[in-house]
Formats: C-alpha cells, structure tokens, sequence
C-alpha cells in the first residue's frame, strides 16, 4: 500500500486508484490511532498533488474515534514529523504541506473541542523557543528547512494562544508571554533577507505572515500588554484606526523621524515597526519589497489574503487599497514589479466577490499603457492581463476609447507586419507564450496575451469591441492569404479559438485550403468549418463536407483524421435526413462507406459508426409510410 500511495500516479486510472487507497487509509486511521497508518497517510499528503484527496475531511471523524484523551498523543505525533530533528527529515515543502494540511487541520478541530493545554509541555515550549533562537545561516537548502522550522514553531502557538489565561498554569501563561514577546521583537519587526534562493525568499514571506497572525490572536484573545492593534477586521474605517489611519488611507507619505508628528505613543508604534532612517536624512532604512509599499502593510496584505476564507474588509476599504497598490505597482527593480503584480492578483482574486467593476482605477492603468517608458508600459499590460484574468474589465467608458486606441496603436509600431502580429496571437491562444520566439520582445508577449484576453471577452460579450480591434486584426489576417494556406490555416485556427467571430469573413479561405494542407491543418480547416456552421446554424454543412472531398477519408481504415471526421459527422447527424437527400445518389455511399469501419479495432471508431448507422435509420423509419416505402428498396440495398 505504501509505495502505491506514495508513488503518485499521475495516469487517470492511477489516480482512480490512489483515490481508493487514500480513501481506505483514511477510514483506517479513523477507526483507531494507529501510528503507522497516520503517518503514511501524512507522508502521502506531502506526495500528492491531486486537491480531491483533502485531508481535513477524516479528521473529524478521527478525532470522535479517539476521544479526548488521546489528543495530545495525537498532536505530539504529527509534531514529531515537523521537527528539524526529524528522520528522515522531509522536503521543506513536504513540511510546509504536512504543517498547513495535516498539523494544523487536528490543531484546530481539536481546539474547537476544547483539548488543546496538555500538548503544550514545559518541555515543548522550551523547544518551541529554542527553534525560534536558532541562527538561520549556510546553504540555501539548510536555509529553507530552517526557515520551515521557524515558521512550525510559530504556527503552533496559534492554538496556545486560543486558550485562556485562566486556563494555563503560571509557568506555561509565562513561557507564552516570553515566546510571543520574541516572536513580536525578533520576527515581526525584522528586516532580514534571505536571498539563498526564491523559496527562502517566499518562506520568510510566510513567516513574517505567521507572526503577524499570532500576534493578531494573541492581542484579540488574551489582552496582551503589545497594544500594537485590534484584530484587523473589527477595526471601523470611520473611527481611522490604527491601521486604516496610517496605512489604507495614506494621504501623505512618511518619512522618518523628520516629517512624523504624531502623538508619541503611535510615533513609536511606527517607528518600530517601520524603523528609523539614518540619522540627518528623510531616508527610510527598511523600504522592503515595493516602491513607497512599506515592509508592514506588505505583510498586512499577506495576512489579509490568508484571512479572505474568515473575513472580508469593507468594500470601501479593499476599493481604497487597490486603488492605492495601482497607482505603486510600477518600481525600477524587476523583481519589485514582480512581487507588486503577484500581490495585485491575488488580492483581486479573493476579494473579487465584494468589488465593484466600474470602481477600479482605470485611470491609472491608462496612464501605465500610455507612457513613453517601455519598461513602465509593460507593468501597465501586466496589469491590464491580470484583470482580464479575473474577468474584469482594464478601462471603463472613461478611458475605453484611449486604451483600446493605445492597444491597436501598439500593435503598428511593435509588431508592424501582418505575419508577426498573427504569429504573436497565435502563440498567446496556444498558451506558449513562455518562450518568446527569436526576434520578439516581451512587450510583444504580453501585447499578445492582452489582445487576445480581450478578444474573448468581446465573443463572450462581456466587452464591446466598439473600437474595432477585431477588426483590425481580421485586417491583418486578410493580408495573410496569400502568404500560404498552410500558415494561414493554423494561424487562424488558433486565433478562433479566443475570437471564433473572425471566421465568417474566411470560411471560403478555408475550404478552399483544405485540399491544399496536410497534417493536423487539415483537423484544423474542419473544426473550423463545424465553428462557422455550427455559429450561425446553417443547414447544408453536409454538402459543403461532400464539395471538400471529406467523403474520401471514409475510404480509408487507417486514416489519421478518421475519428474526427467520425466525431464531425455525428455532430451534424441531425443533417441527415432522408427527406432532404437522395438516399441512392447521397446517404447510400455514406452508408456504404461506414460499413468499412463496423469491426475497427478502435471501440471509439465502431461506437460513432453505429451511432451514426442508428440515426439514419431512425430518421428513415419515421418518414410517412409513402416515403419510406419509395426509398426502402435503396436502403435494403446497403
């Protein structure tokens, strides 16, 4: 069973079976806390990718197995598995995994059952602080495991701090106090980077994310003496508290210690957590990961994307921060872009339920996608491809006519030839844009994915091309007929894919292509055909099939375009009808033709031949007795 689960096959029926098998371990574990049976069920969450397999479904019913007492037992098991001294010691992502899936899912069930105290020993909370004092230094895969561990250890406190002061015994109600203190002092408000490799990057991320969390338990749950803020969501926007007041709502930008007036307590709040600038100067020492976004509402933001599954801000407020975030997204340093945009996204992602489409700040993206600066109009359709992502619109009927003018202006000046810019789309509809070909820029990559973002939202009608983008580039595709059918076919075919529209203006181009490609093209020239038809739900696909000279791979066993012929032709079965056609001049040689395929080796080809066979028959038999009875000797023929 173990190396089954663990081998994680990734086949479709591999993955029917480990489903079955993870299925059947986790009832086993339920059933009694068999320590060999949860552990490999652990081990397999860490392997296994598949969403499907979720292991806080069983622990409910693990937990009512056990009964209380066994808690801590339990908990103590699964911690054995998160410590650096663990053997063998697991991946630092396998630990990731095995402390967010596995830990943390029987930490909070068990809370909610109120039988969390005993798992905290005076032992495990003087190993608790001594994984927080460790040193962080050497290579970058030492670098992450320890990380890992710094971010386990704060974790765990999470559900100490769930349990009230009057709960705990002196000495434990101490040690919490003294962990929590250093995990505020030497883990909040550091500025340390680890620059090892991006992974130790994104855990020091998590971990400052994890501090944040606790501390925000720790202040709500137990009155603490850090009275840094209230619990972010109960924070009233209108009162301007702490974090709305300075950090939402900047109106100004600080500086200090020069320009910051404050009333002394919250000037050393700030101060502390955003750290003094040399002295003589208004520059800050700590400006971390975005232009002008300081190093605490970066972390904010973090903790606000972990909390969207509990809460939401107001919309006024996520409206407010958005705003703001837009007008910063763009800084001089690479990575800066990078890390802004990646926060952009999943900030719009989660929140996405409670903004307001026409509220965005459109104007800003205009400005980014209408600068002279390569480099700033870049971030600007970064942006612009983020919010077609979501299924947003980048402009609203202020700045619609200027940004849809700007994209068809950048198309003439980036890509000035009709071959490149359909080579452009073409690659952004195939999804390859990773590579970028020979010749190109990554300006034209995302140009590209931008352009044809948009195409599907005006075929979807979610836009309005009232700006004609879909006409210039049907313009530019026209240009390309001669250049080749073979080109023209495949460029085309993918382009439909995100705008089927542009194919009532070639399907001529088409047909009379098709006798001219080979290979997959030619699939190509007949799906494009069934789109046309099927869009505008014409009837005489079966004679424009028959003109094509389609009727000749039915010929032929072996075919290569056999089964999507078959597939085509019983899409539009509903065409053949023996009322509209000679049976012995048309449905008798398609008959005739099918027969040769009733014993394929290939299940799905016999299956569509009958299918087909079935349809005819069924029509014919419905026909009026008359009618029948004038074509049934040509059809006793077949």
């Amino acid at each position: 069973m173990e190396t089954l689960l663990l081998s994680c096959d990734r086949t479709e029926e591999g993955k029917c079976n480990t489903v079955l098998l993870y299925t059947e371990l986790q009832r086993g574990v339920a059933k009694c806390l068999n320590w060999g049976l949860l552990k490999l069920l652990a081990q397999f969450v860490c392997n296994n990718d598949n969403p499907r397999l979720d292991f806080a479904s069983c622990v409910p019913p693990l937990l009512s197995s056990l009964g209380p007492a066994h808690f801590p037992s339990l908990l103590s098991r699964l911690y054995s598995l998160l410590e650096f001294n663990a053997q063998p010691l697991p991946a630092a992502h396998a630990r990731c995994t095995l402390l967010d899936a596995v830990f943390m899912s029987c930490m909070r069930e068990c809370y909610q059952r109120s039988a969390l105290v005993e798992f905290y020993t005076e032992n495990k909370m003087a190993d608790i602080l001594n994984n927080l004092e460790r040193d962080v230094e050497g290579e970058a895969e030492i670098v992450e495991q320890l990380l890992v561990t710094k971010l386990v250890t704060v974790r765990v406190m999470e559900g100490l701090l769930q349990v009230s002061k009057t709960d705990l015994a002196e000495s434990l109600e101490s040690r919490r106090k003294t962990v929590m203190k250093f995990i505020y002092n030497r883990i909040l408000k550091s500025n340390l980077e680890f620059t090892q490799s991006d992974y130790c990057s994104y855990l020091n991320r998590q971990l400052h994310s994890a501090a944040y969390v606790v501390t925000c338990v720790w202040i709500s749950n137990t009155g603490a003496d850090v009275d840094l803020y209230t619990l972010l969501f109960k924070e009233d926007i209108k009162e301007e508290k702490f974090i709305f007041k300075h950090f939402l709502h900047l109106d100004k930008e600080y500086k200090f210690p020069i320009e910051f007036n404050e009333a002394p307590r919250e000037k050393k709040l700030l101060t502390g957590i955003r750290r003094q600038g040399p002295v003589g100067t208004e520059q800050e020492q700590y400006q971390s990961i975005g232009s002008h976004i300081n190093y605490f509402l970066n972390d904010v933001l973090l903790v606000l994307l972990r909390w969207n599954t509990t809460a939401l801000p107001q919309p006024d407020t996520a409206q407010d921060l958005l705003c703001y975030l837009f007008g910063l997204v763009h800084h001089a340093n690479d990575a800066i872009v990078k890390y802004n945009l990646e926060l952009i996204r999943n900030l719009l992602s989660v929140w996405k339920p409670i903004l307001d489409p026409t509220r965005l700040p459109h104007s800003a993206i205009l400005s980014l996608v209408t600068s002279l600066n390569p480099d700033i109009l870049y971030t600007g359709l970064k942006l612009s491809e983020i919010l077609l992502v979501e299924q947003l619109p980048p402009y609203n009927a202020t700045t619609e006519r200027n940004y849809l003018k700007c994209i068809i202006e950048l198309w003439k000046t980036k890509a000035k030839d009709s071959k490149g810019i359909c080579a452009w789309l073409t690659r952004e509809s195939k999804g390859n844009t990773s590579k970028i070909p020979s010749g190109g820029s990554k300006l034209n990559n995302v140009l590209a994915v931008v352009t044809g973002g948009l195409l599907i939202s005006f075929s979807e009608g979610k836009l309005q091309d009232d700006h004609q983008i879909g006409e210039f580039v049907r313009r530019k595709f026209e240009s390309m007929v001669k250049s080749g059918a073979q080109n023209l076919v495949s460029s085309l075919y993918f382009v439909s894919r995100l705008y089927p529209v542009i194919l009532d203006n070639f399907l001529n181009d088409i047909i009379s292509s098709y006798s001219k490609v080979s290979g997959k093209p030619k699939e190509y020239c007949l799906n494009m055909v069934e789109c046309v038809y099927k869009r505008n739900n014409k009837k005489d696909m079966w004679n424009t099939l028959r003109q094509m000279g389609v009727m000749d791979i039915l010929e032929h066993k072996q075919h290569e375009l056999l089964p999507a012929v078959l597939n085509l032709f019983n899409s539009i079965k509903n065409q053949l009808d023996p009322t509209r056609f000679s049976v012995k001049d048309s449905l008798l040689p398609f008959l005739r033709s099918l027969r040769r395929h009733v014993d394929s080796v290939n299940p799905q080809i016999r299956t569509r031949v009958f299918e087909l066979v079935f349809d005819v028959y069924s029509r014919w038999f419905l026909m009026r007795e008359g009618e029948r009875e004038e074509k049934e000797s040509s059809l006793i023929i077949y």
